[in-house]
């Protein structure tokens, strides 16, 4: 049997159902604004996770980056 999701698909179906029961609980969250917010104040997470791929993918296994994105808060 075929599964429904691929496990590359499970994140994002269960990012759109969160995004779906937080815009009918809250009024005013399901807004370009709003989602801008969202994308604007995560943007580092996206740009740790780009320069992690070409350290994986060049050999250079290192897994430290969680912990460099937690130091330049400091």
């Amino acid at each position: 049997m075929k599964p429904r999701f691929s496990r590359t698909q499970i994140p994002l179906v269960v990012l759109v159902v969160f995004y779906a029961g937080a815009s009918f609980r809250y009024t005013g969250f399901f807004s370009w604004a709003v989602f801008a917010n969202l994308l604007r104040d995560n943007s580092f997470l996206g740009l740790a996770a780009i320069g992690m791929t070409f350290v994986i993918l060049a050999g250079g296994i290192d897994l430290s980056v969680g912990a460099m994105v937690g130091f330049t808060s400091i």
